[in-house]
């Protein structure tokens, strides 16, 4: 009997985590790179350990958290692992969307800020991201959340494929998660890479696109997930036979990337576009204001000196010279 030494779908399923995952932290360590000037390596190394910390701290929980799944799953021989998965899924998903639609509204004001300040950009993002903890929040939290949500996803993805393959999972397993993780993680450094070469208002719009893609399909997913959990019925708007996430690894990917489904229920939909509508509408709203500002310090920059200014110069000319009874007596 021939021994199995690759399972397929436990190689995308790490691949697809571990993508996600990287390609998140590899905008967020960009982030940080064109953020904070080089001379300021202080600042970059103490917000690069809090992402760090992040990770590690949600690959610890969601270690911890998957054990106690599994003896649970194996003391009761129970299968609840979907009701269970989707309670966590929706509950991370929700997370998920609001710190990455913070971290994508955060650039979007930098970016708007840039325009108007350009030459003193880095000096006071540097100070802006160090002074307002409001902006670190999202780059502490944000590791932690979705290292936790793929990490327990996979857990239990892996464990069904296991129970499923009870014979050939021993030897087949180990080759298809190296590869995957090792994988993902390459794509994720190249993306990080690449962000170090492109132009600040590429990276600006590439970014916060990405993320705001990101943030909507995790919050179709959370919308989903949510139906699912409370056992009310899925109505299927329309269905596609073709683009299956289940039979195509690549649709699968996109899917965990960006919330793709051949299959749009009336949850899933509803959430997607209420997403883009909110994001739109702040997106608008911010637009507006930043050249409402933009137009303000241009039309003060044009402004005549005041008469004050004139006053105050007039008085500092007579104070710098003396008058004519001055220079009689000096006389």
């Amino acid at each position: 009997m021939a021994i199995d030494l690759f399972d397929a779908p436990a190689f995308f399923i790490i691949l697809r985590e571990t993508l996600e995952c990287s390609m998140i932290l590899s905008i967020l360590f960009g982030l940080i790179d064109r953020f904070i000037p080089s001379e300021n390596q202080q600042l970059k190394v103490v917000l690069k350990k809090r992402i760090w910390i992040g990770i590690g701290f949600g690959f610890f929980v969601s270690i911890v958290t998957s054990v106690i799944f599994i003896a649970i799953f194996y003391i009761i021989e129970k299968n609840n692992w979907e009701q269970t998965s989707e309670i966590w899924e929706a509950i991370f998903s929700f997370l998920a969307t609001v710190l990455m639609t913070t971290m994508a509204f955060s650039m979007l004001k930098v970016t708007i800020w840039k325009d108007k300040i350009e030459k003193r950009l880095n000096d006071i993002l540097a100070n802006y991201i160090h002074s307002d903890r409001r902006y670190q929040l999202p780059l502490s939290l944000l590791p932690f959340t979705i290292i936790c949500r793929e990490s327990l996803e996979t857990f239990i993805l892996i464990t069904g494929i296991g129970l499923n393959h009870p014979h050939s999972s021993a030897s087949s397993l180990p080759i298809a998660i190296f590869l995957g993780f090792f994988m993902g993680i390459l794509i994720g450094y190249l993306i990080y890479r690449g962000f170090k070469k492109i132009s600040l208002y590429v990276f600006f719009v590439s970014t916060t696109t990405l993320l705001f893609f990101m943030g909507a399909g995790f919050f179709s997913t959370a919308c989903d997930e949510i139906q699912g959990a409370i056992g009310s019925k899925k109505i299927i708007l329309w269905e596609l036979n073709c683009c299956d996430p289940s039979k195509q690894p690549g649709w699968a990917i996109a899917e965990q990337l960006f919330g793709w489904r051949n299959k749009a229920t009336v949850a899933s939909t509803i959430g997607y576009f209420v997403y883009w509508i909110v994001v739109i509408i702040y997106v608008l709203l911010v637009s507006i204001c930043g050249n409402h500002n933009s137009n303000s310090i241009q039309q003060e920059q044009q402004v005549p000196p005041s008469e004050n200014n004139i006053t105050t110069q007039e008085e500092t000319q007579e104070i710098s010279s003396p008058s004519s009874s001055q220079l009689h007596f000096l006389s």
